[in-house]
Protein backbone atom coordinates (compact mmCIF):
# COMPACT_ATOMS: atom_id res chain seq x y z
CA UNK A 1 0.00 0.00 0.00
CA UNK A 2 1.03 3.56 -0.58
CA UNK A 3 0.55 4.58 3.05
CA UNK A 4 -0.11 2.43 6.11
CA UNK A 5 -1.44 5.49 7.93
CA UNK A 6 -4.00 6.18 5.20
CA UNK A 7 -5.00 2.50 5.27
CA UNK A 8 -5.64 2.69 9.00
CA UNK A 9 -7.57 5.96 8.65
CA UNK A 10 -9.64 4.39 5.88
CA UNK A 11 -10.40 1.25 7.91
CA UNK A 12 -11.24 2.98 11.18
CA UNK A 13 -13.08 5.78 9.40
CA UNK A 14 -15.45 3.28 7.78
CA UNK A 15 -15.97 1.55 11.11
CA UNK A 16 -16.92 4.90 12.67
CA UNK A 17 -19.25 5.68 9.76
CA UNK A 18 -20.99 2.30 10.02
CA UNK A 19 -21.50 2.62 13.78
CA UNK A 20 -22.65 6.24 13.46
CA UNK A 21 -25.08 5.35 10.69
CA UNK A 22 -26.51 2.41 12.62
CA UNK A 23 -26.96 4.46 15.78
CA UNK A 24 -28.50 7.51 14.14
CA UNK A 25 -30.91 5.46 12.05
CA UNK A 26 -32.04 3.42 15.06
CA UNK A 27 -32.48 6.60 17.13
CA UNK A 28 -34.52 8.20 14.35
CA UNK A 29 -32.09 10.91 13.26
CA UNK A 30 -32.52 11.04 9.49
CA UNK A 31 -32.90 13.61 6.75
CA UNK A 32 -36.19 12.03 5.76
CA UNK A 33 -35.15 11.19 2.21
CA UNK A 34 -35.48 7.58 1.19
CA UNK A 35 -32.24 7.45 -0.79
CA UNK A 36 -30.06 9.55 1.50
CA UNK A 37 -31.15 9.11 5.07
CA UNK A 38 -27.89 9.78 6.88
CA UNK A 39 -27.36 13.12 8.57
CA UNK A 40 -24.95 15.62 7.02
CA UNK A 41 -22.00 15.05 9.42
CA UNK A 42 -21.94 11.38 8.41
CA UNK A 43 -22.12 12.38 4.75
CA UNK A 44 -19.08 14.60 5.24
CA UNK A 45 -17.21 11.75 6.94
CA UNK A 46 -18.05 9.50 3.97
CA UNK A 47 -16.67 12.12 1.56
CA UNK A 48 -13.45 12.52 3.56
CA UNK A 49 -12.88 8.77 3.82
CA UNK A 50 -13.63 8.49 0.08
CA UNK A 51 -10.81 10.97 -0.62
CA UNK A 52 -8.44 9.08 1.72
CA UNK A 53 -9.27 5.87 -0.17
CA UNK A 54 -8.61 7.56 -3.52
CA UNK A 55 -5.26 9.00 -2.46
CA UNK A 56 -4.12 5.64 -1.12
CA UNK A 57 -5.39 3.72 -4.15
CA UNK A 58 -3.86 6.00 -6.79
CA UNK A 59 -0.65 6.30 -4.78
CA UNK A 60 -0.43 2.51 -4.71
CA UNK A 61 -1.05 2.31 -8.46
CA UNK A 62 1.67 4.89 -9.15
CA UNK A 63 4.12 3.14 -6.79
CA UNK A 64 3.51 -0.37 -8.20
CA UNK A 65 6.26 -2.55 -9.66
CA UNK A 66 4.01 -4.57 -11.96
CA UNK A 67 3.74 -3.01 -15.42
CA UNK A 68 0.18 -4.12 -16.21
CA UNK A 69 -2.95 -3.28 -14.27
CA UNK A 70 -5.24 -6.17 -13.48
CA UNK A 71 -8.88 -5.84 -14.54
CA UNK A 72 -10.04 -5.57 -10.93
CA UNK A 73 -8.04 -2.37 -10.47
CA UNK A 74 -9.96 -0.75 -13.34
CA UNK A 75 -13.19 -1.48 -11.46
CA UNK A 76 -11.80 0.19 -8.33
CA UNK A 77 -10.84 3.23 -10.41
CA UNK A 78 -14.29 3.33 -12.04
CA UNK A 79 -15.96 3.05 -8.64
CA UNK A 80 -13.89 5.89 -7.25
CA UNK A 81 -14.58 8.15 -10.23
CA UNK A 82 -18.29 7.43 -10.67
CA UNK A 83 -19.26 6.95 -7.02
CA UNK A 84 -19.75 10.63 -6.19
CA UNK A 85 -21.82 11.09 -9.38
CA UNK A 86 -24.29 8.49 -8.15
CA UNK A 87 -24.60 10.21 -4.78
CA UNK A 88 -25.58 13.53 -6.34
Amino acid sequence: MFSDLLSKIHFWGWQLIIVSAALTLVLGYTTGKEYAELEWPIDIMIALIWVVFGINMFGTIIKRREKHLYVGIWFYIATFVTGPCCIL
